[in-house]
């Protein structure tokens, strides 16, 4: 199945550089490209997201046509539009040329599913952009070097370690939702389902799409194991 494709990026040069390497592989359609933040709004109203797999975002953006400020929060304001208001549920990757650590823990922490630093050397961009697709796929989860600590040390945050502690006690995504302020049961539940990625290692979400097991169940289980073990340590 061809994976539809938004890029949010405010430098054009590099907007249409991934938009041609990656429209040269029929197996993805770049939908579209956007170069700011109020245009991005405006085609998510519009119904762009039901159209889409994947979102490349750009952290730093300017707010809209004609601005020459760039807005270093914008990025994130959008992850969290996509992620809370509309639950979109696929793919969703920073790329960014923010090295600042902060900026990573907040992009994970808002429901992203990969962060890279580009602007690679000449040379790399062919296998930055095959790393790239590799995660579109969603086959791997993307991380830039500086950030691979911040996505696996601190892979779940302090909100999603609640609402799994909930879950395991037997709460209602009804009951989570209220709780730990999600809009809605569905947006809880969405949530938990990418905890539940982040939980399940590659091989054992394989084993689990073959015999037909519930995520839930088994991201659960490793949670509890996971508590007993930092109980016993």
């Amino acid at each position: 199945m061809t994976k539809r494709i938004l890029i949010v990026e405010d430098n054009r040069d590099f907007a249409n550089m991934l938009s041609e390497m990656l429209s040269d592989d029929p197996e993805f359609e770049v939908k579209a490209v956007i170069h700011n933040e109020d245009e991005v709004y405006e085609r998510f109203h519009a119904g762009l997201l039901d159209e889409l797999d994947c979102l490349l975002l750009d952290l730093h953006l300017p707010k809209s046509i004609g601005d020459d400020s760039v807005y270093s929060t914008a990025g994130l304001r959008i992850l969290a539009e996509a992620r809370q208001n509309y639950l979109f549920n696929g793919t969703i990757i920073i790329l960014t040329n923010s090295r600042e650590l902060e900026d990573g823990r907040r992009a994970l922490e808002y429901g992203c599913d990969g962060y890279l630093c580009k602007f690679a050397p000449l040379a790399e961009l062919p296998i930055m952009i095959e790393e790239l697709k590799t995660a579109l796929r969603g086959r791997a989860i993307l991380i830039a070097p500086e950030m691979r600590h911040v996505f696996f040390r601190d892979e779940i945050s302090g909100k999603e370690a609640q609402l799994m502690d909930m879950l395991v006690a037997n709460f209602s995504w009804s009951e989570i939702a209220e709780k730990l302020d999600y809009k809605t049961a569905k947006a809880a539940a969405n949530t938990g389902d990418r905890i539940f990625d982040k939980l399940i290692p590659l091989k054992e979400k394989t084993e689990l799409e073959q015999s037909g097991g519930k995520k839930r169940d088994k991201a659960m289980q490793i949670w509890k194991a996971r508590k007993a073990l930092k109980h016993t340590g």
